[in-house]
C-alpha cells in the first residue's frame, strides 16, 4: 500500500508536461500521423507540439490539457498544409524564356492551320481559370511586366510567376495540330 502511494504521488508531484505526454502522447502520435500520412512529418509535428506546449508559462492552470495538446496539434497541421501547399510550385525561368520567345508563328504555314491553330489557342485558353488568362494576356499581348501585371491585378509578383508557370505548363500539355 505504502508503495502504491508513493508512486501516486510521484505522479501527482510530476511536471504537467511530462504527466500530459505520458497520457496522451501515443493518441497524439497517431492523430497527427492520420493527417499528415508521413511518419517522418508526424513526428517532427509532434516535437513542435510538444515544444510549445513547454513553452506555455502556466500550465497548471489549463484545464483540459488533452484539449489543449489537440489544439495545439490541430493548428501545426494546418501550418504544415499551407506550408506544403506553397513550396511544390518550381520555377523554371529558362522554360519560361524560352516559351515566351517561341511564341511567333513559322511563316511557312499557310492560313488555314494558323486559323485552325488559333482555334485550338482560344479554346486552350478557355480552359485556363480566369485570373490565369488574365496573367497570360496581360504579358504576351499586353506586354506588361510581371510586376506591372501585379500591380494592375492586385496581386503579388510571386503570385504573378506562378500563374505564369501553371498557364504555360497548361499549353504544353496540350497538343496542338501542326
Amino acid at each position: 500500500m505504502a508503495e502504491r502511494r508513493r508512486v501516486l504521488d510521484a505522479r501527482t508531484t510530476r511536471d504537467p508536461t511530462e504527466r500530459a505526454l505520458e497520457e496522451y502522447g501515443i493518441k497524439l502520435d497517431r492523430f497527427l500521423h492520420r493527417r499528415v500520412r508521413s511518419s517522418h512529418d508526424a513526428k517532427d509535428l509532434a516535437q513542435e507540439v510538444y515544444l510549445r506546449f513547454m513553452q506555455v508559462s502556466r500550465q497548471e492552470e489549463i484545464r483540459n490539457p488533452q484539449a489543449f495538446l489537440y489544439r495545439l496539434a490541430g493548428n501545426l497541421v494546418h501550418e504544415f498544409r499551407v506550408r506544403e501547399r506553397y513550396s511544390r510550385v518550381v520555377y523554371d525561368s529558362e522554360c519560361a524564356d524560352a516559351c515566351e520567345d517561341s511564341s511567333a508563328p513559322d511563316s511557312n504555314v499557310d492560313l488555314a492551320d494558323q486559323i485552325n491553330l488559333q482555334q485550338e489557342l482560344k479554346r486552350a485558353l478557355l480552359q485556363l481559370p480566369k485570373p490565369l488568362q488574365a496573367v497570360l494576356l496581360l504579358r504576351k499581348y499586353g506586354g506588361f511586366s510581371p510586376e506591372e501585371i501585379a500591380q494592375q491585378l492586385g496581386l503579388t509578383k510571386g503570385t504573378v510567376y506562378v500563374y505564369l508557370i501553371r498557364a504555360v505548363a497548361h499549353f504544353k500539355a496540350i497538343q496542338f495540330d501542326r
